[in-house]
This record gives C-alpha cells, sequence and structure tokens, in this order.
C-alpha cells in the first residue's frame, strides 16, 4: 500500500468518530475530531509531520493564514490547485466561505472519485467534494509528493554500490543503509515499497538485511551523512555524524 492510499484508508478508519467543536480536537481519545484535528491526526498516523492547525479561522478576522499551517504548507511548498481534477488522493482540499485560499474555514481529507473524509458538524465521514462548503482548492502539504519520493528511491537503488535494510536490537527500528545515507522506515508500508523497488532492479531479490545493536548503530553513523532517528537521539552526544 502506497502513501496515497495509506492516507486514505487511515482517514476512512476513523469514520463514526465524533465531531469536537473545541480547537484542535485530534481523537477518540480527544473526545473528538475538529477539522484540523482530523487531517492532522491521519498525516501522524502515516508517520508523516504536518501542523496542527488548518488556518487561524481568518475568514472570521479578515486576516490570513501563517506560513506554518496546513493551507500555508499547501501553498507555499508548490501543490496548490483549484482544480478539483488535479487532486489525488490523500491531499488536503480547503474551504473558504469568502472564496480566499489564504482565509479558509474548513479542510478535508480527499479520497478519490470526487470524496472527502472529514469532520464538519458531525461525526467523521466520507461525502462529496463540495460537502465541506465553497472550495477554493488544496494539494499535496509536503515540498515531495509520494511520487516524487519513489522516484528519487528507485534513482539511489539504481545508481548505489551498497543497500542493507538494518534492524537495530531492542527498538522496534528499522533502516535503509544507502551508500553513505541512512533513512529511517517509519512505516511498515516503507518497508514493502524499499523491497519491491530492490526487487524491480534484482530480479525479485529481497534487500539485505542485517541487526545491530543500538550503539554500534550509533558508531556506523559517525560515517554517515545522516544523523540518528528521534528515538535513538540519547547517542547523539556519544557518537557525533560526519558533517
Amino acid at each position: 500500500m502506497g502513501t496515497r492510499d495509506r492516507l486514505v484508508s487511515i482517514a476512512r478508519s476513523y469514520e463514526g468518530v465524533p465531531y469536537k467543536g473545541i480547537y484542535q480536537g485530534t481523537g477518540p481519545e480527544d473526545g473528538g475530531f475538529t477539522c484540523s484535528g482530523f487531517s492532522w491526526r491521519v498525516y501522524a498516523d502515516a508517520g508523516i509531520d504536518i501542523p496542527i492547525c488548518q488556518g487561524i479561522h481568518s475568514y472570521y478576522t479578515g486576516s490570513y493564514n501563517g506560513w506554518d499551517t496546513q493551507a500555508g504548507w499547501c501553498l507555499t511548498n508548490g501543490h496548490w490547485t483549484d482544480d478539483p481534477d488535479d487532486l489525488l488522493p490523500g491531499d488536503l482540499v480547503f474551504y473558504s466561505p469568502v472564496g480566499d485560499p489564504e482565509r479558509t474555514g474548513h479542510v478535508a481529507v480527499y479520497s478519490g472519485n470526487g470524496n472527502i473524509v472529514h469532520a464538519c458538524g458531525k461525526p467523521v465521514c466520507e461525502e462529496d467534494l463540495y460537502a465541506g462548503g465553497r472550495f477554493v482548492g488544496g494539494g499535496w502539504p509536503l515540498k515531495k509528493t509520494p511520487e516524487q519520493e519513489e522516484a528519487e528511491m528507485a534513482a539511489k537503488l539504481q545508481e548505489s554500490e551498497m543497500n542493507v535494510m538494518i534492524t537495530i536490537v531492542g527498538k522496534n527500528t528499522v533502516l535503509w543503509l544507502c551508500n553513505d545515507e541512512i533513512h529511517d522506515l517509519t512505516h511498515p508500508d516503507d518497508i514493502v515499497a524499499l523491497d519491491r523497488a530492490w526487487g524491480e532492479c534484482h530480479n525479485g531479490a529481497q534487500m539485505p538485511r542485517m541487526q545491530m545493536e543500538p550503539d554500534w548503530y550509533a558508531r556506523l553513523v559517525q560515517c554517515c551523512k545522516g544523523g540518528l532517528p528521534k528515538h535513538l537521539a540519547e547517542y547523539n552526544d556519544k557518537f557525533k555524524p560526519r558533517s
């Protein structure tokens, strides 16, 4: 399952969770969702960090969305579109009562085929794109789309001389060592995608694997460009990555 399909699956898994009309309701354990709390949670469950606020309800105040908002990221990272036919599953979709993409009031997750999943004054549900209000646009909120990430991964696999998947003992952590760069595989689907891409380049073979103790992995990082993932940050002071 790719990143976009995973986001849609996660969004649908929350159908029926109550709407919570309080700023940044982020899930069932929080009593429900606001619209931006819902979209933030869907991305967070997929291992993707985005701002928790969709805007600042700026259509009420006459001010404009800040750059560090869900709408701001979509606008500034170059993937914004106001053509609904250009939307892809997993994109964020925004609405504005005043028709201004910089003054939004609602956000939803696009699920494909002209539909969205959202929290909008009622339990989370999947509805028609225009059920969210006055559509002003949307898109992918990060600088690189999933398609660009996949293309870069395929290019690295073809160009690299060394590839190995590393499991850190006792840390429930898997990483990809590609030449002298280390990539944190944050979701099981990332491992499947990497194995699939590797197999396409190597007659269906599985990428080589190895296990390492955390301290030996930290020593390895000394020889690589990447730093330690957050869950191994305690080794940063002991073993510094190469600058």
